[in-house]
């Protein structure tokens, strides 16, 4: 038993794999009767449809949540081996249709069950089959025996479940039955992996197009998040596992815009990715169109005026971020740009080597 290490919790069936402890998830002293209990007590946590005796005059030692307290000394009966069992059983078989729920509070990888049945023979019982269901709506038909020692079930594949629920117990007999301990193997679902290398590109004057690749194997979506100016990210689109590409649209024309994107599970979120900028284009006209009135540039017809307050240099780039033309300016000049095929263009400024502004979106040619 691999109990309190660290673990390469690798499960390829279901894209995990991660450095996790592996341990016992369904072991808790503390938990409260579900009476009583709120999230604020913490998890795990049991919840039964019947207790025995079903009455307000309960008995802790019948309570469900003693199959998660650690305690696993199941020969004998009594307020020393506490145990969960159903009311009514002898009289009744199988009208109250028992179930207990152990409630992780989220997501988990399981992949074995080890039972202790309360086995005080004659005087106990035994229920000898069970299903096991998971939140991901599988299931597990498990078969027991009569015996004091711990009984083990293989949950293969391993599931990712935020609890497990045991219902359809089958008694042997008209007599008591119960469970003293139910310890659930596995390890917290780990936060997957950050994507790499987002690019974006403003393919029209309303639509960005976005890429990425996808580094996690166990993502449930992706965040993508996107802002203007100087105002906050806000997530804009959830898109789904495995994905590489996704357009944004319905943007405004001639506006930065910044992205982000991470990988989210129902563990958490990955880190960001490294922002990226993009300026879509204004919307088209034929010939020549400005896309953002800077000082220093001028779009007259197809020729790109440029007035500098002193020495410097401007270049071109298109929409791939290809250097196209470049030029020194003493205070003034003009760029042709009849030659260019249809698309956006950006133009830059330096100053002795000095970056003065960032890419500035300046024509689209269509």
């Amino acid at each position: 038993m691999l109990k309190n290490r660290l673990w390469l919790f690798c499960l390829p069936a279901l894209g995990l794999c991660a450095n996790v402890e592996y341990r016992n998830l369904a072991v808790n002293p503390n938990d409260k009767h579900m009476d009583v209990w709120t999230p604020a007590n913490g998890y795990p946590h049991v919840i039964t449809n019947n207790e025995h005796p079903n009455n307000p005059s309960n008995l802790p030692e019948f309570y469900g949540l003693n199959v998660i307290d650690g305690k696993t000394s199941n020969v004998g009966h009594g307020s020393s081996f506490p145990s969960w069992g159903p009311n009514n059983m002898e009289t009744v078989p199988h009208q109250l249709d028992p179930n207990l729920k152990i409630d992780f509070g989220n997501p988990k990888v399981i992949d074995k069950l080890v039972i202790w049945i309360r086995a005080d023979f004659p005087h106990d019982s035994y229920w000898k089959s069970a299903t096991v269901h998971f939140s991901d709506n599988s299931t597990l038909k498990i078969k027991l025996d009569s015996t004091a020692a711990p009984q083990t079930f293989a949950i293969s594949p391993a599931r990712v479940t935020s609890y497990v629920l045991f219902d359809s117990l089958i008694q042997s007999s008209a007599k008591w039955c119960g469970w003293t301990e139910v310890q659930v193997w596995g390890a917290d679902l780990a936060k997957p992996a950050a994507p790499d290398s987002l690019a974006a590109v403003a393919p029209s004057s309303t639509v960005v197009k976005l890429t990425w690749a996808d580094k996690s194997t166990n993502e449930k979506s992706f965040l993508l998040q996107r802002k203007t100016g100087n105002g906050p990210f806000v997530t804009v689109k959830t898109i789904g596992a495995n994905s590489t590409t996704i357009n944004d649209s319905g943007l405004t024309p001639a506006t930065n815009y910044v992205y982000h994107l991470a990988a989210s599970n129902d563990s958490g979120s990955s880190a960001n990715t490294p922002d990226v900028n993009v300026v879509t284009a204004a919307t088209g006209v034929k010939g020549m169109k400005t896309q953002i009135q800077k000082p220093g540039f001028q779009l007259v017809s197809d020729r790109l005026n440029v007035t500098l307050p002193q020495q410097a240099s401007v270049q071109l780039f298109d929409i791939n971020g290809r250097s196209i033309y470049k030029q020194t300016f003493a205070q003034s000049g003009g760029i042709s740009l009849a030659h260019l095929s249809n698309g956006t263009y950006f133009a830059q400024m330096k100053y002795e080597g000095v970056l003065i502004n960032d890419k500035i979106c300046i024509a689209q040619k269509i």
